[in-house]
């Protein structure tokens, strides 16, 4: 047949006739609606991320070229006719997606911050801001009493605290003590006293005499603000000789930072064990603006200015050996022992079970109570993680929550604009690593990256656990991944 169709179109040419060109197949039926639905899908499939304003998605380019390739060969099927107004359109977003397929090439894979940025749950951001925020203005008004007489602890402990509280709020300064507004007794024998405001809090501070109304020995615990001196040498500062170790701090900041008034220094128990020559020293000092001016300056050390930030306490992980849960440690812990290898009512050193037989005391799935991959190790994670990024950066400082959100929806950290020139200018971003490292993690661009560091630390002295920040970020082999607009 196709001989003979050869042949007459060979004898029209001869004539001088014009040839016919020969038939083409039709259109299958449902080809165009099949089409259809396996764009669709591929859109539900796509990963959705966010850029700056925009919603985007991120499609395989080997998905996007077959049903570019589909879609010619309906165009093809019927040279006779005029593509209808959905070819035309489908065929116009295909080459829409190529083009900017070339310029994301050049671009490069987005960063951690780029990612993180795009995915941050806005809610949690400004929930999570505002109770920290509230929590530190009532610390502002709280004092710690103590008393080391154990004889007159006992005493103390037998008495009704309505009773202590009206034997307070008759002594001086009487202006301040009628301001306590709570006592209650904290688990090691301490009081915990709320005044009204920060202005009473450091009068009863400077004036001690209400203290006779708890007990003869009881004193203030003196509010401290913890800030972190990065790199220091560890032998050359003996936490055991406290008043030595302050001593000889002072005297090398007598010209950075007269007057400075330390009231504790301590090194934490993983710095020690470490057994490396530098490490982070935690310094506690009384005075909100030392604190802040140390953030600012640094802390002169053995001819150096070391670099300090500010402790977070919420930015760590702490979990309990006897509980297994998060958020305490064993002793300050009220609840049953709970084995973290088999979640048995023993405790973890006592379990005698195989290592066949684990079962989480948290999630009771087949790992230890402490395994980073639990859900709930890593839901305290991302708390931790976003603490650590909405804390401001000095003490006394107030964010507005609204801001924090609208920080975390701007680009990344460090973004490159190319000049007339040719040259890029770097915007230097804020200092630390991103936040959400878990989540940025998860973004199928990034390269294979598996290292171990551990976190700054954060932890005062002590900590029973501590955790390490886990980097794993992978990449979907052999594929190219193209980002469009999701509208």
């Amino acid at each position: 047949m196709k001989m003979v169709e050869s042949d007459q179109m060979q004898a029209r040419v001869e004539k001088g006739g014009t040839p016919r060109p020969p038939t083409t197949t039709p259109l299958e039926p449902g080809k165009l609606t099949e089409i259809i639905a396996d764009l669709t899908k591929i859109m539900k499939e796509a990963v959705r991320v966010r850029r700056g304003s925009q919603d985007l998605v991120e499609i395989e380019i080997e998905k996007i070229e077959r049903v570019t390739r589909e879609l010619r060969r309906v165009a093809e099927a019927t040279p006779d006719q005029t593509p209808d107004a959905t070819i035309q359109s489908i065929l116009k977003n295909t080459e829409d997606i190529k083009k900017k397929l070339s310029i994301i090439e050049t671009q490069g894979p987005k960063t951690w911050s780029q990612v993180a940025a795009g995915r941050i749950a806005q809610p949690a951001i400004t929930a999570q801001a505002q109770r920290q925020q509230a929590v530190e203005r009532r610390k502002n008004r709280e004092i710690i009493v103590t008393i080391s007489d154990l004889q007159q602890q006992e005493t103390t402990f037998m008495r009704p605290l309505d009773k202590i509280l009206d034997a307070i709020r008759s002594r001086e300064p009487r202006q301040a003590t009628d301001d306590i507004v709570t006592l209650r007794r904290l688990p090691r024998g301490n009081y915990l006293a709320t005044v009204a405001t920060e202005t009473s809090r450091k009068a009863l501070e400077n004036n001690g005499d209400w203290l006779q109304a708890i007990a003869p020995s009881a004193k203030v615990k003196r509010h401290t603000y913890t800030v972190w001196a990065h790199g220091v040498r560890i032998k050359a500062i003996d936490i055991s000789k406290q008043e030595e170790a302050i001593a000889i701090i002072r005297e090398a900041n007598q010209r950075l930072h007269p007057g400075l008034d330390l009231v504790r220094v301590a090194w934490t128990m993983r710095t020690l064990k470490q057994g490396k020559p530098y490490g982070s020293l935690i310094i506690e000092t009384g005075s909100i603006e030392i604190a802040n001016r140390l953030i600012t300056q640094g802390l002169a050390h053995e001819g150096e200015i070391k670099y300090c930030d500010r402790f977070i306490k919420e930015a760590r992980v702490t979990q309990c050996i006897q509980c297994n849960q998060f958020g305490h440690m064993a002793k300050m812990c009220k609840n049953q022992a709970v084995c973290g290898q088999c979640a048995g009512h023993h405790h973890t050193s006592e379990c005698e079970e195989t290592a066949t037989a684990r079962k989480c005391a948290l999630c009771k799935g087949n790992h230890t109570a402490w395994t980073r991959t639990c859900i709930h190790r890593r839901r305290e994670q991302d708390r931790a993680n976003l603490a650590l990024q909405i804390t401001p950066a000095f003490y006394g400082q107030i964010q507005d929550p609204t801001r924090l959100v609208e920080d975390h929806q701007k680009p990344a950290a460090t973004s490159r604009h190319a000049t007339d020139e040719g040259w890029q200018i770097v915007e230097k971003g804020r200092r630390g690593r991103p936040s959400h490292l878990t989540v940025a993690a998860r973004a199928p661009d990034q390269t294979k990256l598996s290292m171990k560091r551990p976190r700054r630390d954060s932890t005062p002295q002590t900590m029973d656990v501590d955790s390490e920040l886990e980097i794993a970020v992978t990449n979907h082999q052999g594929s190219q991944l193209v980002v469009i607009n999701h509208e």
